[in-house]
């Protein structure tokens, strides 16, 4: 079917509607070329060209509400504007949708949820937690969120507007279902379809192009209802990069990547599928520039009533992004550009909003250069992209930021947990989607950082490879189990799996990572190497305005809140915890002696940060354990100790001390008492001792505790927990009868395996109790 223009739109329809309940058998022959031949689909997409010409009809409707809603509900095989976000299915399950979208292939589509669900208008702005199914936004299951916010459009008070109708459309439905046939092309590429070959299959990347380009018949035509046409639109009021020429030529690459990709062995797929994953977040990134680009512009003149409703739609679909690197960014600007804004005529008063929106241009995937300069009036200064400056430790270097965005990946991968979504949230974890080792390194994603080799100098690695004999890769095993509900995980709540996921990613996968980096530094005198190290523990957000880092640094500064010994930096940075302080100290001195020549001096360095990146674990696995008896109903507080103890057990060479804390933390934290809390600390005093940590840089009275009572020989039969009473469970199984003897059973079998000598492993073998 050819394209038409914008005239006669309403009377063409007429023919279209005829055409609509055709069966999929008639759609085999490939479409006609988009763009006047810049894209030539390889499957019929006719019916998602249509659905641009029913926006278009929208947009030139003249016959008021009535009509616009049969516009919005009108099927063409089996899809409409509608059905891209809402089911009128009485059984809807979010586990199984019937409407277009699907949160287990498209990673910004749990994202945007999550962010409406938490936000002003849903039921989740308190930060209480609740069951998947029951999340709303506006009081509506919150994953119809694009179809709740297009009938918020037709029934708002100021009446039906055809323009902003046809807007909120376009850049709600239409936009997010292109993301969705991007991540679906990628899918495909992994999965390899039987009916790839089939007359009728329907290429998802061609359905993404159509959806983006609709009805755009040449490059340089002005106007037209299609996303293509209001990013072109958009863009000429900015000197920033042409959006769509990126976009397209990406489509392309896209649409032969999968076509290869159904007919390579399966050896190559994986190379495919990783450049196709690329291809489609860098997508994503280019379509949300004419999002901001266009809040920017329309915030800028609020004199009347559908200015204003213009600037609170592209605040709903720009900014949902921001929550998963810095949720209180997020409520501001929520509050800023849709919240507030209906009732201020007085652009001036969005100059703060829009700078503290540029210093979060990172949370989209954006920078200033792709989003350019205004061509017309906006107060403030020109947008400045953030550079990582933390305590003195100044890096300005863009492919560094490239590398300290891996918090943007474990919040991603955290988010996506909560929601439910931890096929996608593996797809983060697997692919990446924002940390890169360079400009030119490509993705570096976090299962890489858990599975890569260690260097022979990294104790802590050798001290988990050790304790974990059995695994090739623990690390990665305790992430993967966390994030898709697997192993100790089965039975645990979406938020208690992203707690611990997050926790051990920060702790131990990103912990190994820097001191991995930071030999590497120095056996090659290598700078970046040193920088990849730092960055790996801060992250993008330390050192810029009101914003702060989501990695290893922030359990220091978490820390230090709670017990107010924070103390004020000399920089621009805020108050911190002095462990953080000397953390970045030690950072910036063997930076220094790198950078100089003198590279072995940095070894020194090294040890010193071992020693407070111990002194921080120590104090959250004592802060955690005290939280858990005195809030026993917080089971984050219990998720948080689980994963920040487990990055510690194995760094503790005192065979008493790791037995302790694994016993009462490790193997259970739901039966935790404050018995047991004092004999935690009291192991958690030994290996102060054993690791060299000042007690001056602990918050909590760890050195306070009793010594603990050494144990003669290997004898491990008596538990913390042998009181009689039920056992402890896996987090969240709880045991009506004691059965800690058969969890000793495990604890024998690991110690059996850490034995050099054969008599020793059977004397614990043989043990009567055993």
């Amino acid at each position: 079917m050819r394209r038409h223009g914008r005239q006669g739109l309403v009377s063409l329809l007429l023919t279209l509607l005829a055409c609509v309940h055709l069966p999929r058998e008639a759609a085999g022959d490939a479409s006609d070329s988009l763009l006047g031949g810049q894209y030539q689909p390889s499957s019929n997409i006719d019916h998602i060209i249509q659905l641009t010409e029913l926006v278009e009809a929208i947009e030139n409707n003249a016959n008021g509400l009535a009509e616009a809603e049969f516009f919005y509900r009108t099927e063409s095989h089996g899809l409409s504007l509608e059905k891209i976000s809402n089911s009128n299915e009485d059984d809807f399950s979010y586990s199984n949708p019937s409407h277009f979208l699907n949160q287990d292939v498209n990673p910004l589509y749990p994202i945007y949820m999550f962010a409406f669900w938490r936000g002003t208008h849903g039921n989740g702005r308190s930060g209480n937690d609740v069951p998947r199914e029951s999340m709303k936004f506006l009081s509506k299951p919150v994953d119809f969120y694009g179809h709740t916010i297009i009938q918020a459009e037709f029934e708002k008070e100021s009446g039906y507007d055809a323009e902003v109708t046809a807007q909120t459309i376009r850049t709600t439905n239409m936009w997010m279902a292109t993301v969705q046939s991007l991540y679906n092309g990628v899918q495909m590429c992994d999965e390899k379809p039987d009916d790839f070959d089939e007359p009728n299959f329907v290429n998802p990347i061609d359905m993404a192009a159509a959806f983006w380009i609709g009805t755009q018949e040449e490059e340089s035509a002005v106007g037209g209802g299609s996303l293509y046409a209001w990013a072109k639109d958009i863009g000429s009021k900015f000197t920033g990069q042409d959006v769509n020429a990126q976009i397209v030529q990406r489509l392309k690459s896209l649409q032969i990547n999968l076509q290869n990709c159904f007919v390579a062995p399966e050896e190559e797929t994986y190379d495919i599928a990783a450049n196709m994953r690329a291809d489609a977040d860098s997508i994503t990134r280019l379509m949300t520039v004419p999002l901001v680009q266009s809040l920017l512009w329309h915030s800028t003149t609020l004199g009347d009533v559908n200015k204003r409703n213009f600037v609170v739609l592209y605040g709903l679909t720009a900014l949902p992004p921001i929550i998963v690197c810095d949720d209180n960014a997020f409520s501001d600007l929520y509050d800023d550009y849709v919240v507030n804004v209906k009732n201020d005529a007085t652009p001036a008063s969005l100059t703060a909003a829009r700078k503290k929106l540029e210093s979060r241009y990172t949370c989209l995937g954006i920078d200033c250069n792709m989003v350019g300069e205004a061509i017309f009036t906006l107060p403030g200064g020109a947008c400045v992209d953030p550079q990582l400056d933390i305590h003195g430790y100044v890096v300005a270097n863009q492919e560094l930021r490239e590398v300290a965005t891996v918090d943007l990946d474990v919040r991603t991968i955290g988010t996506l947990v909560e929601m439910n979504a931890a096929e996608a949230a593996y797809d983060i974890y697997h692919w990446g989607r924002f940390s890169r080792i360079g400009l030119q390194g490509g993705y570096y994603p976090l299962q890489k950082y858990a599975t890569g080799d260690s260097h022979p100098s990294n104790t802590v690695a050798t001290a988990f490879s050790n304790h974990f004999a059995a695994l090739t890769h623990p690390s990665d095993n305790i992430v993967d189990d966390a994030i898709l509900g697997k192993g100790a995980f089965d039975s645990e709540t979406p938020r208690l799996r992203r707690v611990i996921a997050e926790a051990s990613m920060v702790t131990i996968l990103l912990h190994i990572y820097a001191l991995d980096s930071m030999y590497e530094a120095v056996d090659g005198c290598n700078v970046e190497a040193w920088d990849r190290a730092t960055a790996s523990l801060t992250g993008w957000a330390e050192g810029t305005e009101n914003a702060r880092g989501r990695l290893f640094l922030s359990i220091g500064r978490f820390l230090c809140s709670r017990t107010a010994s924070c103390e004020v930096s000399n920089s621009d940075h805020g108050e911190d915890s002095k462990v953080n302080k000397l953390i970045m100290l030690s950072l910036k001195q063997g930076r220094d002696a790198i950078e100089a020549g003198v590279c072995d001096e940095a070894k020194e360095q090294i040890s010193k940060i071992e020693t407070l990146i111990l002194t921080e674990l120590v104090d959250a696995t004592a802060y955690f354990a005290q939280q858990v008896v005195q809030n026993p109903s917080e089971n984050e507080n219990k998720a948080d100790l689980y994963g920040v103890a487990w990055a510690l057990i194995p760094l503790i060479k005192d065979t008493n001390a790791e037995q302790t804390i694994r016993t009462n933390v490790g193997l259970s934290v739901n039966t935790l008492s404050q018995p047991m809390v004092d004999q935690v600390l009291s192991a958690l005093k030994t290996f102060v001792t054993e690791a060299n940590i000042l007690c001056s840089l602990l918050d909590t009275a760890i050195c306070d505790a009793e010594s603990l009572v050494p144990q003669t020989g290997i004898s491990y039969d008596e538990s913390a927990l042998d009181d009689g009473a039920s056992s402890q469970s896996l987090l969240s199984y709880t045991p009506s009868t004691n059965v800690a003897s058969i969890i000793q059973l495990t604890v024998d079998i690991e110690n059996i395996q850490k034995q050099s000598d054969r008599d020793a492993s059977y004397k614990i073998y043989d043990k009567d109790e055993a």
